[in-house]
């Protein structure tokens, strides 16, 4: 219920290699986990790479092994398309392809920027990169320094009392209004 209130199905959570855990290990201990918890797993140059989330978690929201140049969604990217949009989550990631079924993928956060080979490289598959980050203060900021960066265009989505992204849009409104005002920016 917790992700299919993103639009995001049990299949798509599958095909992102993101599953529910009990417990989680830490500097070889064992915690459990909170009720909602789950595991991001990524695979790059052979290793696995994993991300926890916590989403209600006052304490321990995130925690993981990855490092800034992974890029989550990657390997779940076509090899070539029309569009893709770079966010700054897997959440983001998976509800958008549920949604309107666009290609995506995400940053480890809203304050890394990628290198220009990875961008020269989206550039090529794609016809159109967009970057959509989050509509607050720091969201907004770092699109300026992004597109200024990487000369791409930019998508927000409506502003609401506490709702900054794609996938907090869609459990707001409807995930086919959300996929829907996307398109409308998208002119698709």
């Amino acid at each position: 219920e917790f992700w299919k209130s993103f639009g995001i199905t049990k299949k798509t959570l599958k095909k992102y290699n993101v599953y529910p855990v009990s417990h989680i290990f830490y500097n070889e201990n064992i915690f459990a986990a909170e009720k909602y918890a789950y595991a991001y797993l990524e695979f790059k140059d052979g290793l696995v790479s994993y991300k926890i989330y916590q989403p209600f978690s006052k304490d321990f929201k995130w925690s993981g092994n990855v490092d800034r140049s992974i890029h989550q969604g990657y390997t779940q990217l076509p090899k070539k398309g029309k569009i893709l949009i770079i966010t700054k989550s897997l959440k983001d990631v998976m509800s958008i392809r549920d949604t309107i079924r666009i290609p995506s993928t995400a940053l480890q956060s809203e304050s890394i920027m990628m290198k220009q080979s990875v961008m020269d490289e989206y550039k090529s598959r794609f016809d159109q990169v967009y970057c959509l980050f989050d509509n607050d203060k720091p969201g907004r900021l770092f699109t300026r320094h992004f597109i200024e960066e990487y000369n791409i265009p930019y998508l927000f989505m409506p502003y609401i009392k506490k709702v900054t992204d794609f996938s907090d849009y869609a459990k707001v409104v409807s995930p086919q209004r959300a996929g829907e005002f996307l398109k409308s920016q998208l002119k698709i």
